[in-house]
């Protein structure tokens, strides 16, 4: 293992810890996790994972938009734990990272791709407040 490894196993281990620390209680037992392309205004496609909580929405969705395929591990994480307190986490991969289409540009995309996933969610029925 390297120092990295254990960098981020210490991170991720601290996270949770507040996670089991949080005065907000489990009130799910398990989480479905998906993954979808949402298509944008050009025609590329991000990957988007989708963590929900078990049974029907619609559920106070939190969105993240990231670049950085490096906090897979981070994403789910904080999808297993916040759809375990019956909030749906929807995680986009920004364009030319980890699975998704196109060519990473920082700061060029980000504005419409945003708004293409917003309205893309504004469509879904398990979505309720972003």
């Amino acid at each position: 293992m390297t120092s990295q490894d254990d960098f981020l196993k210490s991170y991720l281990n601290g996270i949770k810890a507040r996670y089991d620390a949080s005065p907000y209680p489990r009130t799910h037992s398990s989480a479905e996790t998906r993954s979808t392309s949402v298509t944008c205004f050009d025609g590329v496609k991000l990957t988007t994972e989708i963590y929900t909580p078990e049974g029907e929405g619609p559920w106070l969705t939190i969105v993240v938009r990231c670049p950085y395929p490096q906090q897979v591990p981070l994403w789910q994480l904080h999808g297993s734990e916040l759809t375990q307190r019956g909030y749906a986490l929807v995680c986009q991969w920004c364009r030319g990272t980890r699975t998704s289409e196109g060519i990473w540009e920082p700061d060029v995309n980000e504005r419409p791709d945003g708004a293409d996933l917003l309205e893309w969610l504004e469509a879904q029925d398990w979505v309720g407040p972003i």
